[in-house]
C-alpha cells in the first residue's frame, strides 16, 4: 500500500469518526440512563492533559487501522505497549528543574500508566462500538492473506493468539479447509517440484508441511499424491 493509499484510508477514518462522533455536552445533553450520563460526565471532567493524551490515543487508533485490519484484542496490547514504552521513556528522562518550580507536577497522575491503560481500553470500545474495529473483518482479512501459505492449525494459532472468538474461528477454518489439500500441494511442489522417492525425502517434506501448520492427514495426503501439475 502506498503512502497515499494510507493517508487516504486514514482521512476515511476521520471523517468516519467525525460523523459518528457527538460533542461531550450533546452526549451529557440527551444521556437517558445513569451509564451514559456518567460516561459523558467523566469525558467532561478529564483535565487538559487526559483530553490530549486521548486525543494522541484516538490518532494512533485511526492510523494503525488505515493500514490494515486488528482485531480487539490486538489492538488494545499495541496501544497497552505503546503507553508502557513511552511511561519508560518519560521516567528515564532527565528532570525539568525549571518547570517543577512553577508546580507542573499538580496534574503527575493524570496521565499516568494506569491511566493510559484505561484510556486505551476506552478509545477501542469506542472504535468497535462505531463499527470501525471488527474481529470478523480481522479474521476474514488474516484467512484471506494466509490460507494460500499455511494450513488450518497455523492460522487457528494466529487468531487465537489475537483474542479472536472461537466462534469465529471454527467458521474461518472451515473456510480454509475446503481448499487445504490444493494449497498444501502447490505449497509443497513449489518447493520440492516432486513427490518423496525415498524414507528421508518424505520425512523431509512432511516437517515442511508440518511447519506450515497442515494436519497430518492433509500432509500423508499430500506425500502420496502422484500427480504432478505443470
Amino acid at each position: 500500500m502506498s503512502a497515499n493509499d494510507r493517508l487516504n484510508n486514514a482521512r476515511e477514518l476521520l471523517e468516519k469518526f467525525s460523523r459518528s462522533d457527538s460533542s461531550e455536552k450533546r452526549i451529557a445533553h440527551l444521556a437517558t440512563d445513569a451509564g451514559a450520563i456518567e460516561h459523558a460526565t467523566a469525558e467532561i471532567a478529564l483535565s487538559n492533559k487526559q483530553k490530549k493524551a486521548k486525543q494522541r490515543l484516538r490518532n494512533k487508533v485511526v492510523y494503525y487501522l488505515s493500514l490494515r485490519e486488528y482485531s480487539y484484542q490486538e489492538l488494545k496490547d499495541k496501544l497497552h505497549a505503546g503507553a508502557l514504552k513511552e511511561n519508560a521513556a518519560k521516567e528515564q528522562a532527565p528532570e525539568d528543574d525549571f518547570s517543577s518550580d512553577f508546580g507542573s507536577d499538580s496534574n503527575a497522575d493524570d496521565v499516568s500508566l494506569s491511566w493510559h491503560y484505561q484510556a486505551a481500553d476506552e478509545v477501542v470500545d469506542d472504535f468497535r462500538a462505531r463499527g470501525l474495529l471488527s474481529d470478523a473483518r480481522f479474521t476474514e482479512q488474516v484467512v484471506h492473506a494466509r490460507k494460500a501459505k499455511f494450513g488450518s492449525s497455523r492460522i487457528a494459532h494466529e487468531l487465537r493468539q489475537k483474542g479472536v472468538a472461537d466462534s469465529l474461528i471454527s467458521a474461518a477454518i472451515a473456510t480454509v479447509k475446503t481448499d487445504e489439500f490444493a494449497n498444501a500441494l502447490d505449497i509443497c511442489r513449489k518447493k520440492y517440484k516432486a513427490t518423496p522417492q525415498t524414507r528421508e525425502e518424505w520425512a523431509r517434506q512432511a516437517r515442511f508441511l508440518q511447519s506450515r501448520g497442515f494436519s497430518f492427514d492433509v500432509i500423508k495426503k499430500v506425500l502420496n499424491h502422484t500427480t504432478i501439475d505443470d
